[in-house]
């Protein structure tokens, strides 16, 4: 259905043209008497065409239509115009008017130019639609480098490819590759993350690997990367160039910006560059300094012995880092059991290989604020498994900390959100504006606010402006028409069909009620 706004100072031109227009097809249609009613109600309505007459007292169509391409470029504009206003029409036309109708025009014209115009919405709706659909399967792509339990934090996006997509984008990403993981300091501020995340994208853009640049999460950027086969060098060499080069541009152009990079192993199947995510998320946990780029591969050459308790206590860190509770219990059951038998069941063993993780889980959970420390009573304790029941509270709660640290920063954006609408409830605020304002994208927003509020965005901007008129309306000081301006709106009324929609009342017998009451 589309949402359609009739311009003109006849009304009984309005009413033909209403009349013409419900007979093709369903419609929601507005009036407006004159060009400035007609700017007003577009940034309200937001209609897909509107049908303009050029020949109006005050604000002519070509002003309005003007305005209006400035708020919402992609509106379909419809000129109206007499015989000899023609060269108007032509003029309209140059500015991004869609098309012109002749006064008088016929049933059929007007239906002919009204095919045409949703004719080239349609497109265009399918146009955006394939563009958001290609945006779609770069992200389901780009997934394959987290598992299925963090996919949905990092990139936000549901894991589940189908057979189809895995045909499409298998050839271009089962290659060599390895996932190198950037993390920033705790004292980079949100925005300059992200700027130094769309530096990286343009440096690794002229490199001659080919790169897949994932979304910032926890403060962490992953990055997939395809080795250049040409280069006479290997794998490992390159990585380690590729990353300590990123951490000296980033040192220039950001200088008080710390960043530190941790570097997996290359491999070839798809399934296998979690695994790769994996390792370089535990050489960042290794590595202590900033501005420093460490390599896994490097880590276990250090150690010669592997320990069989590297990939047990590599899994546990990550489970707790992105706040899986219950990942995290199962996680430290596995890695608890494998201590007891490699230290054959040696409590000082266990307390001192103990102490090493926490001094591991504390460097990581550093950036939350979250301080884990491995208490005296862990080392008081005589026995091997109450020291496993403390230390699994311990973890447990810490998950839960970091699960709940996230959700109330969503919280605590919507919260700064809600203070800006109550504040700025009286001008012309969108979603985009108050998006904006806490720095999500408008898609993110909109779903998370009605998440969290259990109502839209716009809901709840039409509950805050009929609540402050309702108590406006308490007072006789003002006119209704004064309090529709003041609480936002352009057009009494329409605020008058908002206001009964809410209450069940006409704003004129909502008052005639309160000062009855009084």
């Amino acid at each position: 259905m589309y949402r359609i706004l009739l311009v003109d100072d006849e009304a009984i031109e309005r009413m033909a043209l209403k009349k013409i227009i419900i007979s093709w097809k369903d419609a929601i249609i507005e009036e407006a008497e004159n060009g400035r009613m007609a700017i007003v109600k577009a940034a309200e309505f937001r209609p897909d065409i509107i049908f303009m007459d050029i020949k109006m007292p005050g604000i002519d169509g070509l002003e309005a239509t003007e305005e209006i391409k400035k708020l919402d470029n992609a509106v379909k504009v419809i000129m109206v115009t007499a015989f000899e206003a023609f060269e108007y029409a032509r003029h309209a036309v140059r500015l991004g008017v869609n098309d012109y109708l002749l006064k008088p025009s016929s049933d059929q014209e007007i239906i002919e130019v009204l095919t045409k115009v949703t004719n080239q919405i349609e497109r265009e709706r399918h146009h955006r639609n394939d563009q958001l659909s290609l945006k779609d399967n770069y992200n389901r792509a780009l997934s394959i480098i987290q598992s299925r339990e963090i996919t949905s934090l990092i990139v936000g996006n549901d894991a589940s490819e189908s057979v189809a997509f895995e045909e499409n984008w298998i050839k271009v990403y089962e290659k060599p590759s390895y996932v190198m993981v950037v993390e920033f300091g705790d004292t980079v501020s949100g925005e300059e993350k992200q700027n130094i995340a769309d530096f990286i994208k343009d440096q690794l853009s002229i490199s001659r690997s080919q790169s897949f640049v994932g979304a910032i999460h926890l403060n962490q950027l992953p990055i997939l990367i395809q080795p250049d086969d040409r280069e006479n060098e290997s794998i490992m060499s390159q990585s380690l160039k590729i990353g300590k080069r990123l951490i000296e541009k980033i040192q220039l152009k950001f200088a008080h910006a710390s960043v530190k990079i941790g570097i997996g192993t290359s491999y070839e199947e798809i399934e296998l560059f979690v695994q790769s995510y994996h390792e370089a998320l535990f050489a960042l946990a290794k590595t202590m300094r900033p501005f420093a780029c460490t390599y896994y591969n490097h880590l276990l050459s250090e150690n010669n012995a592997i320990d069989p308790l590297f990939e047990l206590e590599k899994t546990l860190l990550e489970h707790i880092m992105f706040g899986k509770v219950e990942e995290s219990r199962i996680s430290f059951k596995k890695y608890f059991d494998a201590l007891i038998i490699t230290t054959r069941g040696n409590l000082e063993l266990v307390k001192e290989k103990m102490n090493e993780f926490f001094v591991l889980l504390n460097r990581q959970m550093y950036e939350k604020k979250i301080e884990i420390m491995f208490r005296p009573k862990y080392s008081q304790t005589k026995s091997i498994y109450h020291l496993q029941e403390l230390v699994l509270d311990k973890i447990v709660r810490t998950a839960k900390m970091v699960h709940n640290l996230h959700f109330s920063e969503s919280e605590g954006m919507i919260s700064k959100a809600k203070s800006y609408i109550e504040l700025h409830y009286e001008k012309s605020i969108t979603l985009e504006d108050v998006a904006e304002v806490v720095q999500f994208s408008a898609h993110y927003f909109s779903k998370l606010f009605k998440e969290l509020c259990g109502m839209s965005f716009i809901d709840y901007l039409t509950e805050v402006r009929v609540n402050h008129a309702k108590e406006l309306m308490k007072r006789q000081e003002k006119s209704l028409k004064e309090i529709c301006f003041e609480v936002g709106y352009k057009d009494p009324n329409y605020f008058s069909r908002v206001f009964k929609r809410v209450t069940g009342f006409s704003p004129s017998d909502y008052r005639n009620k309160q000062l009855m009451m009084r």
